[in-house]
């Protein structure tokens, strides 16, 4: 008689099972006994946000101890109170830690032991001082980062300083104990002691977070050399200024810094800034950008004439996303209604009309007007991502609408494509096959158009592609009768089938692919 077994004692089902289940599902399973207790832990201590969580403050040291080597993640470590729960030696593995730092007495040493005792496994660290005072926080992160022997493997990819002060020697050793770090964020930190010291150079580090004032003046009152001095490979440089217009430094001298200590910039990011700060950039300081990123509010048209100083080399263009869109999100189920306050937006469609490199352009505030696109042809044929509103497709049905019939006319075009190769590459298709016995079985349509070649040149001249089979035709003739006649969603339809690497498509209400 068969042994009966539930499929949820295999841990490898328990483990599928859990990616569907609620947190409180989680809970309750790993309540169960100890075996679905050992497994089912892991997710729920694996991230633990005291922010969203606060109920863990509530917790005794012991019970998260008995489950730190769970522990992945922990944000917003704010109070004393909230660093002593994590104080147990068993919680060593995490890979990120986002903590305020206090001057109380105790405060800096509890903190430092915690990085330490997570060095071989941090990946992202996020420290900030305290806001609240004028004094930026002085902590001797350098001194917590160096290594207490060789053995350490440091795997810090992602560092994050916020309202905090250290020497320029301190910030070159920090640099130097981190030799997998690639992104850096520093924000309203000031720093001292420049003295001519040999500032390190990370070779390593590709993108940086930071203003313009925090870069080129990081010791307060005092000419010193700018912070890019240390990012020799810079390639994303994510700024804003607090001054308008640029004067100290002017463009120029921005201009001057980026070719002496960061020529590999490629992408810059205006977060926060004016649009007359942003045109200045685009048309003095910066050369040859690939990317650019902006805050839609602040378009202009000489924003725009700036970006047509890159055309050459441009292939990514951004704005961040909407900040005065509640619960904003690209994946929403409805069609969102953002109001496009940029009023010549017909330039939009000079910039891509003039812009052949083109691949992603991401304007969810623009709403664009398709009639336009007759008068400025878009250059870019490689385009990869769209996600713009168009005038006119304002509803959910009538932006499935036109996505359906964009995919309905994408899959026509494939199966033609198909046909059309079956018959005029049969003789290439069986010379590959021949001489190479080793490639990969043929398709169906394939094999029909090669055994026609091998028969004979008049077979390959009067073969025509296969009939599609009458479920087909059942198919197809379904998926054209659901699809609204709409002149607005046929001029988006042609459009979209202008480019045919496009595979990620927003008009409004999801993002779609063709298939």
């Amino acid at each position: 008689m068969p042994i009966y077994r539930n499929p949820l004692d295999t841990p490898e089902i328990r483990v599928r099972v859990v990616q569907y289940l609620s947190m409180e599902d989680i809970i309750n399973c790993s309540q169960t006994c100890k075996a679905w207790n050992n497994e089912f832990a892991a997710h729920i201590w694996h991230t633990i946000d005291l922010k969203s969580q606060p109920k863990v403050k509530e917790l005794h040291y012991k019970s998260v101890a008995k489950n730190g080597n769970h522990i992945r993640i922990i944000k917003n470590i704010r109070k004393r109170s909230e660093l002593v729960i994590f104080q147990d030696p068993r919680i060593n593995k995490l890979s990120q830690l986002t903590l305020r730092l206090k001057t109380r007495n105790g405060y800096h040493h509890q903190a430092a032991e915690l990085i330490r005792r997570n060095l071989d496994t941090l990946e992202t660290l996020d420290l900030s001082g305290d806001d609240t005072k004028d004094e930026r926080t002085v902590f001797a992160l350098s001194e917590t980062l160096v290594p207490p022997s060789s053995a350490c493997n440091y795997q810090l990819t992602s560092i994050t300083l916020k309202y905090m002060s250290m020497t320029r020697e301190s910030f070159s050793i920090l640099l130097l104990c981190c030799p997998q770090l690639m992104d850096v964020d520093i924000r309203y930190c000031t720093f001292s002691g420049d003295g001519g010291l040999e500032l390190f150079q990370h070779e390593r580090m590709s993108y940086l977070c930071a203003s313009i004032e925090q870069v080129f003046k990081p010791i307060v009152d005092q000419t010193s050399t700018p912070l890019l001095v240390h990012f020799p490979n810079l390639k994303t440089w994510e700024t804003w200024s607090f001054e308008e217009p640029l004067e100290d430094p002017t463009a120029q001298t921005l201009k001057n810094a980026i070719l002496e200590y960061c020529p590999n910039i490629q992408k810059l990011y205006t977060n926060d800034s004016s649009s007359s700060v942003m045109c200045e950039l685009l048309t003095k300081a910066f050369q040859n950008l690939t990317s650019v990123r902006f805050i839609y509010g602040n378009i202009t048209t000489a924003v725009v004439l700036g970006l047509l100083l890159h055309v050459n080399t441009l292939t990514t263009i951004q704005s961040y996303d909407p900040c005065d869109v509640v619960n904003w999100s690209y994946n929403a189920d409805e069609a969102l209604s953002i109001s496009d306050g940029f009023n010549e937006g017909w330039m939009i469609h000079v910039l891509l009309s003039r812009c052949p490199h083109l691949s992603v352009v991401d304007l969810p505030t623009h709403e664009m007007d398709i009639d336009m696109v007759d008068r400025f042809p878009w250059a870019c044929k490689d385009l990869k991502r769209l996600r713009v509103r168009i005038r006119g497709l304002d509803t959910k049905e009538l932006i499935v609408a036109a996505i359906d019939k964009w995919r309905f006319e994408h899959r026509e075009r494939q199966r033609s494509a198909l046909a059309s190769l079956t018959k005029t590459e049969k003789n290439s298709v069986a010379f590959e096959n021949t001489v190479d016995q080793e490639r990969e079985l043929p398709t169906a349509e394939q094999t029909i158009s090669t055994t026609t070649a091998i028969g004979g040149a008049d077979a390959n001249t009067n073969q025509q592609p296969p009939p599609p089979l009458p479920q087909q035709q059942q198919q197809q003739q379904g998926e054209a009768s659901n699809i609204v006649n709409n002149p607005i969603v046929d001029k988006v339809v042609r459009q979209l089938l202008k480019f045919e690497k496009l595979d990620d498509v927003w008009l409004g209400y999801k993002v779609w692919g063709p298939l």
